[in-house]
């Protein structure tokens, strides 16, 4: 995992076509967009958690860009967070470097910052590299998926229709 800076985040972001609509992701080419209500019950979040870093099997990566924080603060525990980021080496503060690059072999490690963000009711954007998938979680109780990939659009909409098959 290496931390970026927003300065870098926004920059990986144009490297994708990816512009920011509201407080989602899209891309600028034709994409497909869903969205629902984030999961409530904690094991709903783990298990969409696994789903976001899974869209496409073949997993390259995926930033995590983290967006709001301590907004829930008697729901939160930072301190997890600052400790895989001191694991990685990373002495910068959230504000200083807010996104959270994962590579092909980091997939687990990417799923659990998503499922913590989920917990803490944080802000975040997850974008799979090279892979045309952008999901924007909210503390609101809601998230969005763009894609590209009529494929990917299509295990969305059955995860949304049915999220537990």
């Amino acid at each position: 995992m290496t931390c970026l800076t927003l300065k870098e985040c926004i920059v990986l972001c144009r490297s994708q076509q990816l512009y920011q609509a509201k407080k989602s992701l899209l891309y600028s080419s034709s994409s497909n967009v869903l969205g629902g209500q984030t999961p409530l019950l904690s094991r709903e979040q783990s298990h969409f958690s696994r789903f976001i870093t899974e869209l496409n099997p073949n997993y390259h990566g995926c930033l995590v860009w983290i967006t709001a924080w301590g907004i829930s603060p008697s729901e939160e525990n930072p301190a997890i967070v600052i400790k895989l980021r001191e694991a990685f080496a990373e002495c910068r503060r959230l504000i200083d470097a807010p996104g959270h690059l994962f590579n092909q072999t980091e997939a687990d490690l990417s799923t659990g910052l998503i499922r913590l963000v989920l917990a803490f009711a944080w802000d975040a954007h997850i974008i799979h590299t090279d892979e045309g998938i952008a999901v924007t979680l909210s503390h609101d109780g809601w998230f969005e998926i763009s894609t590209n990939s009529p494929e990917i659009y299509k295990r969305v909409s059955s995860y949304i229709t049915e999220p537990d098959a």
